[in-house]
């Protein structure tokens, strides 16, 4: 079964490492923005994830 919550867990462990191999770090939390939002049909919608980085 399809949960948001694996897909952004995923994408963030996906964002995490391009991070890192770009020479960059995380400096704070990760937000989600729920861009379009599809209650009956979650895999539809559109989530973006933001996080503030700075060199490391």
């Amino acid at each position: 079964m399809f949960t948001i919550v694996d897909e952004v867990e995923r994408s963030t462990e996906v964002l995490a490492r391009w991070i890192e191999e770009h020479g960059y770090r995380a400096d704070g939390f990760v937000r989600e923005v729920y861009l379009d939002y599809c209650p009956d049909t979650p895999e539809n919608g559109v989530t973006e994830l933001q996080l503030p980085v700075r060199p490391a």
